[in-house]
């Protein structure tokens, strides 16, 4: 008789904390995204860039759009999670079209339009970003437009890069450059 009584006891407090502990973990879980500010979707005919990438179990998404600035646009990368966004990352000031950024293994690389010539890594992380700056070396490319970059591919040794605005039209070479990743020099191609 005894043993069934702490059978009916033991039971429900170990359903409690087995229950206690599934909530906890839901929490834990949702929390990761309560840290980050919710996105209202500006309607498509307000944006001035939209990319929608596909990475690692998650949808990123770019997207520009007037900002305060009448010069520049504003952009943020957002995470879409149960049809709601979350921005990981505000970039103001910086004009950016379809072609100047390019996607490539978990990592955005943007040239912001009119502004200097480096190129600007945002690292994909789940929920984070990490930014760096990729330096290049235009010394020996003097006729590519270093304001009006586009970046056109990647690969394991360059960076491949576009422009086109010349600084002088009637030297045939000044469009398309490619840039050493490890040494950051810059040639025609």
């Amino acid at each position: 008789m005894m043993k069934k009584k702490y059978f009916y006891i033991i039971i429900p407090v170990v359903i409690t904390f087995i229950l206690s502990i599934i909530y906890i973990i839901a929490r834990l879980l949702n929390n990761n995204l309560t840290n980050l500010e919710e996105y209202k979707m500006i309607p498509e005919n307000e944006r001035l860039v939209y990319k929608k990438i596909d990475y690692k179990d998650n949808k990123y998404i770019l997207v520009g759009f007037k900002g305060n600035n009448p010069t520049y646009a504003d952009n943020v990368i957002l995470l879409e999670k149960n049809s709601k966004y979350y921005v990981l990352e505000e970039i103001i000031n910086c004009d950016i079209d379809e072609e100047t950024a390019y996607f490539k293994d978990g990592s955005f690389y943007i040239h912001c339009i009119g502004r200097e010539a480096n190129i600007i890594k945002y690292e994909l992380d789940d929920k984070k970003v990490k930014k760096s700056y990729i330096e290049l070396n235009y010394k020996d490319v003097p006729n590519i437009s270093q304001l009006h970059l586009f970046v056109n591919n990647i690969d394991d040794k360059y960076i491949y890069l576009f422009s086109y605005i010349k600084r002088d039209d009637s030297i045939d070479e000044g469009q398309k450059v490619k840039c050493s990743l490890e040494n950051k020099k810059c040639m025609y191609y």
